[in-house]
């Protein structure tokens, strides 16, 4: 079984805290409720004297909006009869209610309709990509050296995301790792929704590892020689060094399903958000991409 939270950070398999995530569902019905609110509470005020907040009168709703017909269709689904003034007596099932909201989202014209009313962004799926090059130790990521493997890295990234149309947009980051001597990166690329079925065949027959290789190759033979003066092979160049990334745990992926999945994985991507046992000895500050 797949575990969606686990994550490879600097050779280590971690685990993220499980976030909550909503269904469309309560999402959509959390949202229809705050439009159809004519006025809210208003946010208590501070009283200094009384040392106490201070209740605030209900103020208008900035967020109310006349419901249209599709969001009327949503919020009749809720009941079995629609006519009348006790409508809490004709309550559906929480399954009955369920099979008939599904329904409507099943019709893309009605799904369109209600994210324009609420101003939802439709969620396309995700994936993650975490790359640890077979060289911790090689090099020094606080000196002037450091800046080769950095360019390395972050060329092969930028040219595998670029190849094509696979994704719409896209995130990265560099990091150093625990001990500050393991370069490592971890993307997320929101798979683009014209090729979903293709993208999703390419990434299971690991043909981002591939491409990703492919990619760092490319950029080694553009240089004539990067000076490191702790590789393995004792030369003071990058020529043949493909295989950092050939190892089994060299280039991983967890496919995104969810929104609160991808935020976190984005939210992870800031090293001021990372959990603890999960930091860097330092911020590299290398975050790029439009996500």
């Amino acid at each position: 079984m797949r575990n969606l939270n686990q994550i490879l950070d600097a050779g280590k398999n971690k685990f993220l805290p499980e976030g909550i995530m909503k269904s469309e569902i309560e999402q959509i019905d959390n949202l229809v409720r705050i439009s159809q609110k004519g006025f809210i509470k208003g946010v208590p005020l501070w009283d200094s004297d009384e040392e106490d907040y201070l209740e605030v009168d209900e103020m208008p709703n900035p967020d109310y909006k006349r419901p249209t017909p599709s969001i009327q269709k949503w919020i009749d689904a809720d009941y079995y009869k629609h006519d009348t003034d006790k409508r809490w007596e004709y309550m559906c099932s929480p399954a009955q209610v369920k099979y008939k909201k599904e329904k409507i989202l099943s019709d893309p014209n009605l799904k369109k309709s209600i994210y324009g009313f609420l101003g939802i962004i439709p969620f396309n799926p995700s994936v993650m990509i975490n790359i640890s090059p077979d060289w911790k130790g090689l090099f020094d990521l606080t000196s002037i050296e450091g800046k080769h493997p950095k360019a390395l890295l972050s060329s092969a990234i930028e040219t595998y995301l670029g190849s094509c149309n696979r994704y719409s947009k896209w995130k990265y980051c560099l990091e150093c790792g625990g001990e500050g001597n393991f370069l490592h990166a971890h993307i997320v690329a929101e798979i683009n929704p014209d090729c979903v079925k293709s993208v999703m065949t390419h990434i299971n027959k690991g043909s981002h590892k591939y491409e990703l290789m492919k990619a760092w190759d490319k950029y080694l033979k553009g240089q004539k020689s990067l000076p490191y003066a702790k590789w393995q092979s004792g030369k003071d160049n990058l020529k043949g060094k493909v295989g950092l990334l050939k190892g089994k745990f060299a280039v991983q992926r967890i496919i995104l399903n969810h929104p609160s999945l991808r935020d976190d994985k984005l939210k992870y991507l800031i090293e001021a958000n990372k959990p603890e046992g999960h930091t860097n000895a330092f911020d590299l500050n290398f975050v790029r991409g439009d996500f």
